[in-house]
This record gives structure tokens, sequence and C-alpha cells, in this order.
């Protein structure tokens, strides 16, 4: 279709302004058969949300129309747009991420077609958004209030006041599909399971329901405080500079906040699919499990298993040859084979760490 297609419109298509985007690869997830390959580049900085080069493509969209517009489709444009952000956001990300959960949550995902994102204050890491949002207000309240930015401030201490207990939802993965730390923290003993997921399809379900996937950063606990006081400061500056109070101030914190933890946890290595936008208790796909002690909050985010799921590893168990047979079945009894062969051709196997309660 677009094998005539001009060098100029290309460039028009992709002459986004954002400096990040300054000679990225371009290659498209979509059909060969649209004949399109983009010189390669390298990143500068990556974008903080797929949101920002979504805009700046579908804003130059419109352009297209008019430019030799016999030879171009505007479907097929959405179509490679969509190509471009998968891109964006499993750049430099394994292929395969994995999902550690118990014998319930490998029921309820398979069960459901859908992976159960958990509020992010309910996560094991105590400290999950509440500790942002502490070092923020502390330094918002420290800061002297006969100054110019006194209504900046106190707009922003409201703003995060406001917000603290926003429904974000996540989901984590990591890069080790048998890790003993894992099975220990996402699991019990007889009970542990972790799920591969191809990254290129779970980003292509994912962002259908808003959610993106993030890579955590880990930090010291003297680094972590400063990174958040020095982003709370650099809006101070730029609300002060432009003499407007930034309304994504909350957004951008919030954003920042969901993907920080402090360095114990660097083990974990931990990707995330995060909620772009809050979501509503009265949502549909908005409930509750049982947890340990207390109700948690999830959102059921809808996926296509058969086409994302990779593999299925079992955790340290007393009875794997049982384990591993039951999981075959339940593999099959929920269509995760395929429809040709009707093979089930995910791999299933055990953990080969020899753990064990005695």
């Amino acid at each position: 279709m677009f094998e005539e297609a001009g060098a100029d419109a290309l460039e028009i298509l992709f002459a986004c302004p954002a400096p990040w985007f300054h000679g990225y690869k371009y290659s498209m997830t979509g059909d060969p058969q649209d004949g399109i390959q983009i010189p390669h580049g390298s990143l500068s900085t990556p974008p903080s949300s797929a949101d920002i080069f979504a805009n700046e493509l579908l804003s130059n969209l419109f352009i297209l129309q008019n430019v030799n517009s016999q030879k171009y489709q505007f479907e097929s444009l959405i179509k490679i747009y969509k190509g471009c952000i998968v891109n964006i956001m499993t750049d430099n990300i394994p292929t395969i991420l994995y999902h550690y959960t118990t014998a319930n949550g490998l029921l309820g995902i398979i069960k459901d077609n859908a992976l159960w994102a958990t509020k992010i204050h309910y996560l094991n890491d105590a400290s999950e958004m509440v500790e942002p949002f502490r070092i923020a207000k502390e330094f918002l309240s420290s800061k002297n209030k006969n100054t110019p930015e006194k209504d900046i401030v106190e707009r922003m201490l409201f703003d995060l006041d406001a917000s603290e207990g926003i429904n974000i939802c996540v989901a984590s993965f990591c890069t080790d599909f048998d890790l003993l730390s894992q099975w220990r923290a996402y699991g019990t003993y007889d009970s542990a399971y972790s799920i591969g997921f191809k990254t290129d399809k779970l980003v292509e379900s994912i962002t259908k329901e808003n959610f993106e996937l993030r890579k955590c950063e880990y930090f010291e606990s003297s680094l972590y405080k400063k990174r958040i006081e020095e982003f709370v400061q650099s809006y101070i500056e730029k609300a002060i500079e432009e003499n407007n109070i930034m309304d994504n101030f909350v957004s951008e914190t919030l954003k920042l906040a969901s993907t920080m933890k402090y360095s114990y946890f660097e083990g974990e290595d931990e990707y995330r699919i995060i909620s772009v936008e809050t979501l509503s208790y009265l949502n549909d796909r908005f409930n509750f499990r049982p947890g340990k002690s207390i109700l948690i909050p999830y959102y059921s985010l809808p996926l296509n298993l058969n086409s994302t799921i990779s593999s299925i590893t079992i955790g340290p168990c007393q009875h794997p040859d049982l384990t591993r047979d039951a999981i075959f079945g339940l593999a099959y009894r929920y269509g995760l084979y395929n429809k040709r062969t009707r093979v089930v051709d995910i791999q299933i196997s055990n953990s080969k760490i020899p753990y064990r309660l005695i």
C-alpha cells in the first residue's frame, strides 16, 4: 500500500518537536506488506509517557490527509502510529516479562482472561505512594509562607492532599522466571507460579485500557528524598516563571511516585503496568479480593491470554508432577492452546530451585 510513499510525507508524520523523539529508531509492528522501513537512529531521552508520543503523532496526521491523499489511507496511518507506540514502550525491555502469583491468582487470571492490577497502596512495599507524597508535602510545608511562591505552594499542598488516596492500579513483573525471592514474596510453598507474558502483546492490550508499562527506579534513602524534592522544586520554579500553577503537577507526581522504590527492593528488577488515569470504584472491572489480613482493591485488566502468555512456571512444591499435569489441564480447559493443532503450546515447567519446607 505504501510502496510509493514519499519521503516528504513521512518526514511530516514523524516531525515531532519533543526533544527525546529526535532520531528515534522507527520500526513497524504492523503488517510487513505495508512496505515501510524508517531509517534507524537512537533515542536520546526516553519519554515519560507514550501519551506524549501519541499526541505528537496525532497532531500531524491531519496534515497527511492533504499530502498526496490518493496514496494514504487514514486507517493505515493509525495502524503505523499504534505500531510505533508499542515499540517505544517496549524498547530495551526483555521480550518476556514474568508475573508471580499464587494458585488463586493464577486461576483468577486465566478464568477472567484478565490480569489483576492491585491498587498501589496495597502492595508489599509499605512505602508505595505514601512515602513520595509525605516527602513532597514536608518539602512544600517547609517553604517560607511569606514569599511570592506562597499561593503556588498552598495550591500544590491542597492538590496533593486531595489526591493521596487516588485509585492507581498496578501489576508487577520481573525479568527472571525462577527467582527464590519472588516465590517467597508473591506466593507460598505449594502455591506459587510465574506467568511469562510476551511484552509486545502485553503492551498492545494494556494501551487499550489506558495503562502503561514502566520500569521501576531504585534509590538509596537520601537520593530518594532528593529526587522528590528536586522534582517539586522544579514545578515551583516553572509556576513562578510562567505565572501559572501547573495543572499537571499531581499527574506527574503520580507518575514519578508510582515507579520509585527504595534500593532494598532492587533485586526484584521490577517492571510495572500502571493505570494512567484514576479508576473509579463504580467501574464494572473494579473489584476486591481477600488478602492475608485485609480486603485488597484491584482492577481486572482484560488481556488476550492465548496470544499473550508464553509460559507458566510452577514454584517449589511437594507434588511437582501432579501440579504440572493440572496446569496442562487448566490451560487446555480455558483455551490456551493452538487452535489449529489443539496442542497446548505454552511452556509449562517446574522450578529448578531445590527449596522445601521441613
